[in-house]
């Protein structure tokens, strides 16, 4: 079995990696600067299940090389954790620029979908699970009991969302299902000091849910308790 997990250095994205590999996976993990990630290499070189490639997912010649690299490796995959995102500092309205809010677009919600754009003839050869890290603040009915700021990050989530919607609707016939979850508010980085779940319970919980999701539920926004989540 294959996967591949983008931002894999770090928080959910190593925490993926580890879990993936102890239910037997093979892991293509995508990291913008390998010599740096010195816990997910180490882990590497204990497991021998993890391949370390470099990918910046904001830049698409980088994808296209990334995923050239994978499927040269691996014609079939069967799983692919788009989990690479950013969060601009945006507090209120004043804190918004153009710049913040179109690389956070670039990352968060155009590189998912180049990824799968890219490797979709392995996806489809695996019938693969695409499982979209996104947000519970991607939700439009939930908007009012977020509040203000992070304006980039909210609207790039919920375009994440959609974007997940039409390929699902496209792949549904090869075999590809497509999902989108939220994973809780995790310990990491992100979360600046924040966070109500460990990444290993946060990613433990979402695979439990993610294991039971079949074609016929692809296109679903998920929390990690298993909730469709409101769009």
């Amino acid at each position: 079995m294959h996967a591949v997990v983008t931002g894999a250095n770090r928080g959910i994205g190593l925490e993926m990696t580890r879990q993936l590999v102890a239910r037997g996976y093979f892991v293509f993990a995508g990291v913008r600067t390998p010599p740096q990630a010195s816990v997910l290499q180490q882990f590497a070189k204990e497991s021998g299940k993890v391949k370390i490639l470099h990918l910046d997912v904001a830049n698409p010649a980088s994808i296209e090389v990334f995923a050239r690299d994978v499927q040269t490796e691996s014609s079939a995959l069967d799983i692919l954790v788009n989990n690479a995102g950013i969060l601009p500092e945006e507090n209120n309205l004043n804190d918004v620029s153009a710049e913040n809010m179109i690389e956070c677009f670039r990352v968060n919600t155009v590189a998912p979908l180049l990824m799968v754009q890219k490797l979709r003839p392995a996806l489809e050869r695996g019938k693969a699970k695409v499982l979209n890290v996104s947000s519970g603040v991607a939700s439009m009915q939930n908007a009012a009991k977020i509040g203000p700021g992070l304006y980039s990050y909210c609207a790039s989530k919920s375009a994440l969302n959609r974007i997940g919607l039409c390929l699902a609707a496209e792949l549904k016939n090869s075999g590809v299902s497509v999902f989108s979850f939220e994973p809780g508010w995790v310990k990491t980085d992100m979360a600046r000091g924040g966070g109500h779940y460990t990444p290993q319970d946060a990613v433990g919980n979402v695979l439990k849910v993610f294991d039971g999701l079949t074609l016929a539920e692809s296109g679903g926004y998920y929390n990690w308790r298993g909730e469709k989540h409101p769009w």
